[in-house]
């Protein structure tokens, strides 16, 4: 499991809390709300895209929209961290 940069984990941090699928925009409001950063539509998408190349999400396409979940759980990401 690859080590994620902080912005990463600030993004797995919002869906590992979540009780739904969430959106681009969902996250970037939920980062927001609890870390206060300001980020824009697109540095959400990009941040999304590499947690789903390192295998931490899968998108859920519904219509227009994706929705994001976490493959990974917040357990087994706090035991590999703690190990190395």
């Amino acid at each position: 499991m690859q080590k994620l940069l902080d912005c990463e984990e600030k993004v797995m941090l919002v869906i590992w809390q979540s009780k739904e699928l969430l959106s681009y925009k969902d996250i970037m409001i939920k980062v927001e709300e609890f870390f206060g950063d300001n980020w824009k539509p697109e540095m959400v998408c990009t941040f999304v895209d590499r947690l789903r190349r390192k295998g931490y999400l899968h998108s859920v396409k519904v219509g227009r929209y994706k929705y994001n979940e976490a493959i990974v759980n917040f357990d087994n990401y706090r035991k590999t961290q703690l190990q190395v």
